[in-house]
């Protein structure tokens, strides 16, 4: 009987062993998961402030690049532009310039010989950019202009050509300018020179927009 006693107390205090020992593993475990916890949620931090950081690393390294590039091709475009420019007769610089969000290459002339010519050069060289021509006119020589507004662009309209040459030819003569009319199926190219003075205009017949107005002097 005593022994059966002896027993079930051994076996109580086994019990409570096992069960404080289970205990004491629980709350190590728990311990541990709650430091795991911690350090994932900090190292999450540190993993998204270094993204964070890359990625603003990244954006700033990008950005100096696309500028460069831009800046690069900007200046190569605009000095190649200038180099072949220099090889057209008559025609002194050339650079792309923006006027009102668009871009055109404006091109400086002087003592244009031939500016049919010239001008088929400088489509070939502007590409898809309109060209504004910047001549050395005088005032008399805007003055002539606009007094053969009306005979050139009835030639244009009708295709009065014959007509509007002679009339070109006579306002000339009158004011002791010498005026050289040309054409082909894209335009109509006037020169009127005094001087060291020069007017150039292309007058295109179906409104391509390949040329702009012609302007006096050179821009800035």
């Amino acid at each position: 009987m005593e022994i059966a006693h002896q027993n079930w107390v051994n076996l109580k205090t086994t019990a409570r062993y096992i069960l404080c020992y289970n205990v004491d593993i629980a709350r190590n475990i728990a311990k541990i998961i709650e430091c795991l916890s911690k350090k994932y949620v900090e190292d999450e931090k540190m993993t998204k402030q270094r993204i964070t950081l890359v990625s603003l690393a990244a954006l700033v390294v990008f950005g100096l690049l696309l500028g460069g590039q831009l800046i690069y091709t900007r200046t190569w475009v605009d000095s190649n532009l200038l180099r072949h420019s220099r090889e057209i007769a008559g025609v002194t610089a050339a650079k792309v310039t923006e006027v009102n969000g668009q871009k055109e290459l404006d091109v400086t002339v002087d003592q244009v010989a031939d500016l049919r010519a010239a001008s088929q050069e400088l489509m070939k060289l502007a590409g898809k950019m309109p060209i504004r021509l910047l001549d050395r006119r005088s005032a008399e020589l805007t003055k002539l202009l606009g007094q053969m507004e009306f005979s050139l662009q009835e030639g244009l309209v009708r295709g009065n050509f014959v007509e509007m040459e002679k009339t070109v030819a006579e306002l000339a003569a009158q004011q002791g300018v010498e005026a050289n009319l040309a054409m082909d199926s894209e335009a109509v190219y006037l020169t009127l020179s005094k001087g060291s003075a020069q007017l150039v205009e292309v007058l295109e017949r179906h409104g391509q927009g390949s040329f702009l107005a012609s302007e006096g002097g050179e821009r800035p």
